[in-house]
């Protein structure tokens, strides 16, 4: 991965254990990783019922360890925050299952203890304006913006829909966008898992064909957005880019801006990392073409500069 030209990456919901040790392998050099920082997940208790969140407590309790929070009316905020923070977490994640009025309690004690917020655009309780005027850094998954407007209809469900269909019932989210600009809101719209659930189930169609009309909506908006993935693959980062300027009329310049300084932005780090700049990490990729000319060019890596250390492809 970071010989690929990833130099930092953030996890979004894994085990803060494990990824503790890992973060701090990668900063020490003691593996060829890129810088990691990692999430403290909050939800409503009903949320931990997942499986997924039984997996990453194991050992502890769960919805009851300080990187993975049950939360209701009744919890004590500022311990709660405190235990995310003293987990070694770069930022609390708000994953689902909140209300608007726990969001914005959440937000309140988080800004007193300067711990940075991101969530999933839509929070069942609480919908992506609630959570822009709260304040998150970042919001996740473009299509849960359409939870902005209205339920998902049946009928984006069905397969055989043309792009012009698809043109004509994308929402307008002007509205959203224009909040969202004024709170500096960034958007991490993850286009990549949506192209692939996509291809693997026609049901999930709507979510990438809508997804990446809004985010070029977005983008003519002059929202800032970051180049997040939710995937894994070996080029993860990359395909984003391709994504964005392929699919939503993004310039290469524009893709590479947000595959730096605003996914810097989006986990806090724009002090740090992000731009080529006197006192900022040394994080650079030297390529053998110009991605300005194609972005497709960002693939073909010579080599990698991780805080002043170089790594040859």
């Amino acid at each position: 991965m970071l010989c690929s030209g990833v130099t930092c990456v953030r996890d979004m919901a894994g085990d803060g254990r494990v990824l503790a040790g890992l973060a701090r392998d990668a900063r020490l050099g003691e593996i060829t990783s890129p810088e990691i920082c990692y999430s403290a997940l909050m939800a409503g208790t009903v949320f931990f019922s997942d499986p997924r969140t039984a997996t990453s407590t194991r050992g502890g309790i769960n919805g009851k360890m300080p990187y993975m929070q049950a939360i209701s009316d009744s919890t004590n905020l500022t311990l709660a925050i405190a235990e995310a923070k003293g987990s070694g977490a770069s930022g609390i994640k708000l994953y689902a299952n909140l209300t608007t009025g726990q969001v914005n309690r959440i937000m309140t004690e988080a800004q007193k203890q300067q711990m940075p917020v991101w969530g999933h655009a839509w929070l069942q309780g609480a919908g992506p304006s609630d959570l822009v005027r709260a304040g998150l850094i970042s919001i996740s998954h473009v299509p849960l913006l359409v939870c902005e407007k209205a339920q998902i209809p049946e009928a984006w469900k069905k397969a055989g829909h043309n792009a012009a269909y698809w043109d004509q019932v994308t929402p307008d989210l002007h509205g959203l966008f224009d909040l969202m600009r004024a709170h500096h809101t960034i958007l991490d719209a993850t286009l990549l898992t949506y192209k692939v659930w996509a291809s693997q189930d026609s049901a999930a169609i709507w979510d990438y064909e809508i997804g990446k009309r809004i985010v070029a909506q977005a983008y003519r908006a002059g929202i800032a957005i970051c180049a997040g993935t939710d995937d894994d693959q070996e080029k993860f980062v990359q395909e984003e880019m391709r994504l964005l300027v392929t699919e939503a009329g993004f310039s290469p310049i524009d893709a590479i801006i947000a595959a730096t300084q605003n996914s810097a932005a989006a986990i806090g780090l724009q002090g740090r990392k992000g731009l080529v700049k006197a006192g900022m990490d040394a994080d650079l990729i030297v390529l053998d073409a110009d991605p300005l000319a194609s972005v497709d060019n960002i693939t073909k890596v010579k080599l990698v500069i991780k805080g002043g250390r170089i790594y040859n492809r």
